[in-house]
């Protein structure tokens, strides 16, 4: 039989205060390892570069409070009318609250273009692997291709997808 163990005050503040620094860390930036300006933004060149994974951007939309979106998908196409987007985010941080096994809240996910990023707060994880699917996906933006036939040959690399005969693909 499992033994279950309780939950000491002295845990409880030593979870809080991890969680404390933890927040504290993210909200001032200082885990991203690159510069601010004087808006608190994180300089990153919009024009020429993409975004990684897990970023965090302010939209040019006017809310007031701003609210941050985290990236969570790039060159996704929008089916109802073809429209390949640059990205696709969810409200930091929310994130999908939705059931994950159904449809997704109505502007759950968000749609938008480099040119509508305000500012970025957070660059997510750059490593080998996401300089090349930047670059693959830096090619796309120029064809105009969504991230499905720029990443797909990498994700089959990778060994994460396996086509089957009625992707139609």
């Amino acid at each position: 039989m499992e033994e279950k163990r309780a939950i000491t005050r002295r845990d409880a503040l030593a979870l809080g205060a991890v969680a404390a620094a933890g927040a504290a860390l993210a909200l001032t930036g200082c885990s991203t390892g690159s510069s601010t300006d004087d808006t608190g933004f994180v300089e990153f060149d919009l024009e020429s570069e993409v975004l990684p994974l897990g970023s965090v951007v302010v939209l040019d939309d006017g809310r007031e409070p701003e609210i941050a979106r985290l990236i969570i998908a790039r060159r996704p196409v929008y089916i109802q009318d073809e429209h390949v987007y640059d990205y696709a985010g969810v409200v930091w941080p929310i994130g999908i609250i939705s059931d994950i096994s159904g449809e997704p809240f109505p502007n759950e996910i968000h749609l938008f273009d480099a040119k509508a990023i305000k500012g970025v707060r957070f660059i997510g994880y750059e490593g080998a692997l996401e300089s090349e699917a930047a670059a693959r996906l830096k090619d796309s933006a120029v064809q105009d291709e969504s991230s499905l036939e720029s990443l797909l040959p990498l994700a089959m690399e990778m060994g994460v997808v396996e086509l089957s005969e009625d992707v139609g693909l």
